[in-house]
């Protein structure tokens, strides 16, 4: 597994260099990896994955597909643009959706990833841009394009994977796949990248996938990867060790359906 970003870190660090130094990849491609961002702090895992088909508890929206390199931007709009799926798992999204979750003492909001690659050779795949924009609710959920995105009303650039460097995650369908429908990777971004987000904000997500000048294997080249939100009633909850990961999705649920009778 490569871990080269703190050497990479630590030579910037002595020579003076910029805050855009490139680091070694974020690398997800052995299984029971949790790995740390040194530049933005999100905790990129493949293990104790948030695993719920309860409502309530993920929220798949924003499905991607192409062969090659690939990118999806969630949006309501009829014809989505770039890459995008138009289906009912490809929808806006608003702050107020999302869930707080600690970690370790630290507040973030999650998103989970299902990768639909090849076995074998070609099972590879990368993250190569992720971008997170708020926007006021007047400029709605059903924007065109990451232009209009960042021309609407209210508009904050919230996360950029590559911000202050150029980062690059690297994952294998083998690791952590059960299937379609289940989640490979978690991410977990600081939530004071979100300081200031109004609960009516639109959230708008883009991300391009499927990197040929890696290596052989880590273009996309099978089915539509799937992009889901944590979500729930907006309080902080621990995030749950391996043997009670089930017990969590079961609450979640529960205290969605409550959330309904209310």
């Amino acid at each position: 597994m490569i871990r080269t970003a703190v050497l990479f870190a630590a030579v910037a660090a002595l020579l003076g260099a910029s805050a855009a130094y490139a680091l070694g990849p974020i690398d997800l491609t052995t299984a029971g990896t949790t790995y740390t961002s040194l530049v933005d702090g999100t905790v990129w895992t493949n293990e104790n994955l948030i695993q719920s088909s309860g409502t309530g508890v993920l929220d798949p929206f924003l499905r991607y597909q192409a062969n090659g390199s690939e990118q999806g931007m969630n949006t309501d709009v009829k014809n989505p643009p770039y890459d995008t799926k138009a289906s009912i798992f490809t929808h806006s999204l608003t702050f107020g959706d999302l869930l707080l979750v600690n970690k370790d003492g630290q507040d973030y909001y999650v998103f989970t990833l299902d990768i639909n690659e090849p076995n074998g050779d070609s099972a590879f795949l990368t993250i190569n841009e992720l971008r997170i924009h708020t926007v006021d609710a007047s400029a709605g959920g059903g924007l065109a394009d990451e232009n209009a995105v960042i021309a609407a009303a209210g508009h904050v650039e919230n996360y950029d994977l590559d911000q202050t460097s150029d980062q690059q995650v690297y994952m294998d369908y083998r690791v952590s796949n059960t299937g379609s429908g289940e989640s490979d990777v978690d991410f977990y971004i600081p939530a004071h990248f979100f300081a200031g987000a109004d609960a009516s904000d639109f959230i708008y997500m883009v991300i391009n996938s499927g990197d040929a000048g890696v290596g052989t294997g880590f273009e996309s080249a099978d089915g539509f990867e799937e992009v889901r939100a944590v979500v729930g009633p907006n309080t902080t909850i621990p995030v749950p060790e391996p043997g009670t990961i089930a017990l969590f999705g079961m609450g979640l649920i529960g205290l969605a359906a409550a959330r309904r009778k209310n």
